[in-house]
Formats: C-alpha cells, sequence, structure tokens
C-alpha cells in the first residue's frame, strides 16, 4: 500500500526525482584549467498529492492531520507502483481538500492533500 512518512494512503501520485549528483565547476583566471567540486547526491524538488478514502469527516480530518505533522521531517515515500524514495525532507503542503466520495459502492469521504519538499 502507498505511503509517505508510515501514513497509509490510498493513492500517492506524480513521481519523486531520483537523487543527483551534484557538482560545482569553475575555471581559474590565468591558468589552464577547470576545478571540481563534487558536493554529493541531493537536490531536487519534489511534490505528490496524497489521497486517502474514510469513512467519516472525522477520520479524513485526522488522516490531514498526521500528513501535515510530517512537516520538517525526513521522510520515505511509497507511490502506487511500490517505488521507494528514500530521504526526502517535507517542506510544505498545498490547500487541503475533502469531499464525498464513492469507493468500491461505498458512500465516504475523499480526503486529498499536496506534499512538496526536498530531496536530502
Amino acid at each position: 500500500m502507498a505511503s509517505i512518512g508510515g501514513v497509509a494512503c490510498h493513492y500517492v501520485r506524480d513521481t519523486v526525482p531520483a537523487n543527483t549528483l551534484r557538482m560545482n565547476t569553475w575555471n581559474i583566471p590565468g591558468l589552464s584549467g577547470t576545478g571540481v567540486q563534487l558536493l554529493g547526491y541531493g537536490d531536487g524538488d519534489w511534490e505528490v498529492r496524497c489521497e486517502y478514502f474514510a469513512a467519516t469527516y472525522l477520520l479524513a480530518d485526522a488522516w490531514l492531520a498526521s500528513i501535515q505533522a510530517l512537516k520538517g521531517s525526513v521522510v520515505t515515500i511509497i507511490d502506487d507502483f511500490g517505488t521507494t524514495s528514500t530521504y526526502r525532507l517535507v517542506c510544505g503542503f498545498g490547500p487541503p481538500k475533502r469531499y464525498p466520495a464513492k469507493r468500491g459502492g461505498i458512500l465516504g469521504v475523499k480526503a486529498s492533500i499536496v506534499v512538496r519538499g526536498k530531496c536530502k
């Protein structure tokens, strides 16, 4: 099942970019050569949309609160296809949404939120 930071979700949409190798290059005036400094893996912004189907608005609000409590923490994200992305810093959120929805013939509440962050 999809999840973000250990909080179960029914859907985690969009992709999280892989860590990329960061480097800094420079030319030294008067000398023939280029300097390169490797800064390690990381960098890159990401954004995923998490969705959860709950039986009541109270359960949907509790799920949204648990997702928003992840702000400032480094999490592991597992998307719909089982792809795991680790060491992702949660920086912010889009506006949370709740609305009536039907899933599997059962009427309930669909909660949705966009999670934004950086790769660390």
